[in-house]
């Protein structure tokens, strides 16, 4: 009589939870069991698994299982195989790892993907001599990883990648290791490449994306002759890069990109044949294109964008006939740009020249295109038209010719260029006068900010979501048809000429906005009360109009409102007390305005007879950043619950009818750089610790009732002045102390971030899984903001003068540019698209 010994039903649609009766845990003889790729609906594995005994292969890899693992599993003491990889809710805790590995002595191959073990990786792992794969990816790691494991002597894949908390360093490699693959990418991995990585002779893939080695690349890499694949990418390698490499005869995969390397691209890479994917982006690297690289003629991806690379592109570049991705953008590339010899790559999907210093520019002849082109970047790039061959794209989704010389109103035949694919659109920073009508039935964001554009404001189609027009000449009111704008998230008018008023159907888009900018124009009468009881409403600045009346208490809704700037309007209101339900507020502007304090019954022909304090509930502002109420008739005393205000940086009261004392306690706000209460009723002693000895007198003047350092006036009592002064020593040193701080110019720097940054795009192609460390570079008025990616193929590279590399993620959260180094956790990414 036969017995049931093997069983596969992987990907058989089996669904629901297994029950511990079940027939399937009676076959006693079992030794392996395939249940991969089902749906088991979020239930238990059941604990009857480990009545088979006889298990040698277990698989439930990608099965909708969670909760803890059984300790039944610890009675197959049989297995050589155990795959519970992407069950994301399950956890293995309650046995251990630890506990684990002590009874499956016999594992050979161990895949935990996406298990939630939130703990060391325990040196017991390096008991388990049969091991031949070893894959903890994306696992909650923490502490430092055993160097021990690399030793073992069956060992040929080894996976930590996406374990951010997890530290290390490589061991000394010894003659003849078999580590074929190894996997380190978005760990915190540190230290130096040793140069015995020579002795691992065997080695295919080497991956430390996303880490924190530093140091040269020693030249012994050369000997690993076998590698396909090499990623040391986003890590803090300096030095050239080594000649050696020439050796590398198999490598198809070369990704060195967000180092610090410098020196010329060797000559010796061209030799590297079979090279599919070379990535020398963002590094200091200098020199010439050499036109030897066009040798690699199985290229399909090929980024030097962000260096130092001088010269012209070699006009052979057209030999790379595989070529889908070409991104030389933001060098010092000078001499003629041959656009007729890059056309002939026929397989060109995305091409990014941007922000180089092209004399001048050959096009090609009538009806040459690019079949395949979804992407194009031509900024900075010396441009007086648009290029005409755009007539002839019927497939691009993105296209960025901005901060260029463009003339003049946009051509007829420009908005025929891909009407139904087009999605992204920058003309913004030349010199256009009107823009032809929308034809791009799908175009999301359109920027035609500091142009010339004049008359009426141009209506895109209900597709957009990000509408940026500012700094143009536009005149006459806003439309009723912006009220259509339904998937409109940034709407920028700001710096116009714009005159009526809001339209109040404007506010109806409170629950698709997320940024709405009018400041500058001449729009007038009261803010539009809001519609929606929903308000999404990240930014707010309607500055700089002759806006009347009250703010509307509907403002109350916006939860996740972030800045508010009303200033130099003419709102004469009491002090929204309401506004402490903004918990997430970070920049209040209300300056130049009407605000006063809480109003007293009005007695007969007592009107202007106010009493009352900026109220407390400014203090539940905590995550309050700057803010500016200067140049209002508010009176009473400094709150005191504005201590509470942690995280403030900049404090501007001036130039009301405050009166009272500053209060000392404001002494423990130790991001505060910025301190104003000049032309006030304000007396007795200025505390004397901590930030307040770095404000100077123009933070007090036209308050004659101070007394203290920096002024020349004395306090009368030092002893008192010394009790109060101590009152406001704070919880810490002075942090981050600013001088010469421009309120104006900080907003305007915020105002970037929060718009020109969230919104220009630039796009490039990434391979690998990884999102772990940031890094911030800058150079010349260009922030490098950097960050690992987790997955996908697709990466974007947004800003103003701001490169930001994103990739696409299963997790994505939205926090504001400003504060995402705050906010996110480092094992997956926490952006706003």
């Amino acid at each position: 009589m036969g017995y049931v010994t093997s069983l596969d039903l992987s990907e058989s649609c089996l669904s629901g939870s297994i029950n511990s009766k079940a027939s399937l845990f009676r076959l006693a003889h079992l030794q392996s069991l395939n249940l991969a790729s089902n749906d088991f609906n979020y239930s238990q594995i059941p604990s009857a698994i480990g009545d088979l005994v006889e298990l040698m292969s277990l698989n439930l890899s990608r099965s909708n299982f969670e909760g803890q693992i059984p300790s039944q599993v610890l009675k197959l003491t049989n297995l050589t195989s155990l795959d519970l990889s992407w069950n994301f809710d399950l956890e293995m805790r309650n046995p251990s790892m630890e506990k684990m590995v002590q009874f499956l002595t016999k594992l050979e191959h161990l895949d935990v993907t996406s298990l939630n073990m939130s703990a060391p990786v325990p040196d017991a792992v390096a008991n388990l001599s049969s091991l031949t794969s070893l894959i903890l990816f994306h696992c909650y790691l923490q502490g430092t990883f055993p160097t021990t494991i690399f030793e073992l002597p069956r060992l040929q894949l080894l996976d930590l990648g996406d374990n951010p908390e997890l530290a290390g360093h490589l061991p000394e490699f010894h003659l003849g290791s078999p580590i074929k693959s190894l996997f380190l990418s978005g760990t915190n991995f540190s230290g130096s490449l040793p140069a015995s990585l020579e002795n691992l002779a065997f080695l295919n893939e080497f991956d430390i994306g996303g880490c924190n080695f530093s140091g040269n690349i020693p030249s012994s890499i050369g000997n690993l002759t076998q590698l396909t694949m090499l990623d040391f990418a986003i890590n803090k390698l300096s030095g050239e890069i080594p000649s050696s490499l020439v050796k590398l005869v198999q490598l198809s995969y070369l990704d060195l990109r967000m180092n610090l390397l410098s020196g010329e691209i060797p000559v010796s890479l061209t030799n590297l044949t079979n090279l599919t994917s070379l990535d020398l982006s963002h590094n200091q690297l200098t020199g010439q294109i050499t036109a030897e690289i066009t040798a690699l003629t199985r290229l399909t991806y090929l980024d030097l964008s962000f260096n130092r690379l001088t010269g012209p592109i070699p006009e052979n570049i057209s030999n790379l006939e595989s070529l889908d991705f070409l991104n030389l953008q933001s060098n010092n590339l000078n001499g003629t740009l041959r656009l007729d010899v890059i056309l002939k790559l026929q397989h060109l999907n995305m091409l990014q020249l941007s922000s180089n210093e092209f004399s001048s520019i050959i096009e090609p002849g009538m009806n040459a295109s690019l079949p395949n082109l979804s992407a194009l970047g031509l900024a900075s790039s010396n441009l007086s038209e648009l290029p005409i061959f755009l007539s002839y794209q019927s497939r691009l989704e993105w296209l960025d010719l901005s901060q260029n010389r463009i003339y003049g109103p946009t051509p007829l035949w420009f908005s025929n260029v891909s009407t139904s694919q087009l999605q992204f659109l920058n003309l913004s920073r030349n010199l256009i006068t009107s823009f032809t009508a929308f034809k791009w039935l799908n175009l999301v964001i359109l920027d035609l900010r500091f142009n010339d554009i004049q008359g009426l404001i141009p209506i895109p189609p209900k597709s957009i979501k990000s509408y940026l027009i500012s700094n143009n000449k536009l005149s006459g009111e806003i439309s009723l048809e912006m009220c259509q704008l339904s998937s409109i998230d940034t709407l920028d008018l700001s710096k116009n000429k714009l005159s009526g008023v809001i339209p109040p159907c404007l506010s109806n888009l409170s629950d698709s906005l997320i940024v709405l900018s009018l400041n500058g124009n001449d729009l007038y009468g009261r803010f539009p009360q809001l519609q929606n009881d929903v308000c999404w409403l990240n930014m707010i600045d309607v500055s700089d109009n002759q806006l009347q009346g009250s703010l509307p208490q509907g403002l109350a809704n916006c939860s996740a409102l972030e800045f508010l700037n009303i200033e130099n309007n003419q709102i004469v209101d009491t002090f929204p007390s309401w506004m402490g339900s903004l918990s997430y507020l970070k920049v209040l502007i209300l300056r130049s305005n009407g605000f006063h304090g809480a109003i007293r019954k009005p007695e007969a022909r007592d009107h202007n007879n106010f009493i009352g304090e900026i109220p407390n509930s400014v203090g539940s502002l905590t995550e309050l950043r700057m803010l500016n109420l200067s140049n209002n008739a508010l009176i009473g005393s400094i709150p005191l619950s504005l201590a509470n205000l942690t995280e403030l940086e900049s404090l501007d009261l001036s130039s009301n009818k405050l009166s009272g004392m500053i209060p000392p306690a404001l002494a423990q706000l130790d991001f505060l750089a910025f301190f104003n209460v000049s032309d006030n009723h304000l007396s007795g002693p200025i505390p004397q610790v901590n930030q307040f000895h770095t404000f100077e007198n123009n933070s007090y003047g036209g308050n004659l009732g101070l007394c203290g350092v920096p002024l020349t006036k004395k306090c009368g009592n030092p002893n008192q002045t010394g009790k109060l002064c101590l009152m406001g020593r704070g919880i810490g040193p002075v942090i981050g102390v600013v001088t010469g701080h421009n309120t104006t110019t900080r907003v305007q720097h915020w105002v970037a971030k929060k718009i020109f940054g969230q919104r220009e795009r630039t796009w490039s192609y990434a391979k690998k899984k990884v999102c772990t460390n940031t890094s911030i570079s800058k150079s010349g008025n260009s922030i490098a903001f950097h960050f690992s990616l987790l997955t996908g193929d697709e990466v974007r590279s947004k800003g103003f003068h701001l490169s930001i590399n994103l990739a696409k993620a299963p997790n994505i959260c939205r926090v504001t540019l400003l504060s995402c180094c705050r906010c996110y956790p480092k094992s997956h990414p926490c952006f706003h698209l």
